[in-house]
């Protein structure tokens, strides 16, 4: 077997030991970081802890400096393509997972063109458009150059999956090709979160609560609460009006901002007796939908929805009550 490789490749010592602290704990493959689990001295053809080879045999593929990579010279199936390593792993309950890993198709120029880097799931014989992820010499953009952090997005169904690593195309033996691989792990993707900002229009005029970072496709529920001498008019996003309701509920689909609008309770004003002695309820007309109501004592359940006719002119409306007798009380709400 053939081992040949100019160019290496280098790391910071800090990015290795800053993404094993986030990500080791996650990873359903072991010993994917081929520089840290296995660097014999010289070209030793063996695998890592949990890796095999074609039909339990790793005479194509071998870690040699810091890297599993596969000679492409001497004898290869053009028809079944079988150089490759697998490994199996658990997808617990299932889901959506990750998959980054690093790649370099050495002499690249030297290789066959139809040739390359292949990795599967479940099953190696599938065609290159159905593999997870398939490069060949032919469409190498950057030939003989590593390509660090590719990332392929994989759903699994629950329980045991098998991962393939190898090289696809026709018989490269007068070639000195190499397909190399490092970093594989596979996660967990973390659920697409959104921030939903809540802020109340006046900071005397009400309190607003439910803001904060949500999963994609989970419900969000913003509560606004009038401070006395106020009442809440409606949660409105970008000035365009979002939900009358106080308790806002939604499927967070996006980034939102929205602002809990509060208001002056009205006051009503009586204006003094008329000379037939009728008077005169005013409040401004901006209170679009506003109920009036009355009560003969003040007393639970005693309100009911006035029958007065009332007026609007300018920006007051008004309620004639003539010659009141006894006593009533008179409120607006609103529904």
């Amino acid at each position: 077997m053939n081992f040949h490789c100019q160019h290496m490749k280098t790391r910071l010592a800090l990015l290795l030991l800053t993404w094993g602290a986030i990500h080791a704990h996650a990873n359903l493959l072991t010993n994917g970081d081929f520089s840290q689990t296995y660097d014999p001295v010289g070209p030793a053809i063996s695998l890592p802890t949990n890796w095999s080879g074609m039909n339990g045999s790793t005479e194509n593929a071998g870690v040699f400096n810091g890297d599993l990579r596969f000679s492409t010279a001497g004898l290869h199936n053009a028809n079944t393509h079988k150089y490759y390593v697998f490994q199996s792993f658990d997808a617990g309950s299932g889901g959506t997972f990750t998959l980054t890993f690093d790649y370099y198709l050495e002499n690249a120029n030297a290789g066959t063109l139809i040739n390359g880097a292949k990795i599967a799931i479940d099953n190696w014989y599938v065609t290159a458009s159905q593999a997870l992820f398939s490069k060949t010499y032919m469409s190498e953009s950057s030939p003989s150059a590593w390509h660090l952090n590719q990332t392929v997005t994989l759903t699994l169904t629950p329980g045991v999956h098998v991962i393939y690593l190898g090289t696809i195309g026709a018989s490269q033996q007068n070639d000195q090709a190499l397909v190399h691989y490092d970093n594989v792990s596979l996660e967990p993707t973390p659920p697409l979160t959104f921030n939903v900002t809540a802020t109340p229009s006046s900071p005397i005029g009400g309190t607003v609560t439910g803001g904060g970072s949500y999963p994609s496709g989970s419900n969000a529920t913003l509560i606004a609460t009038a401070s006395p001498g106020y009442y809440f008019v409606n949660w409105t996003e970008a000035t365009v009006a979002a939900s009358a309701l106080a308790n806002y509920t939604f499927t967070v689909g996006s980034a939102r901002t929205l602002v809990a609008n509060f208001a002056e309770l009205p006051v009503m004003a009586f204006t003094p007796p008329a000379s037939d002695g009728s008077l005169v309820l005013n409040w401004p007309s901006s209170l679009a939908g506003w109920i009036l109501q009355e009560s003969a004592d003040l007393s639970p359940g005693s309100w009911v929805n006035s029958s007065l006719p009332i007026t609007t002119a300018g920006a007051q409306s008004s309620a004639v009550i003539a010659n009141p007798t006894g006593g009533k009380f008179f409120r607006l709400v609103k529904p």
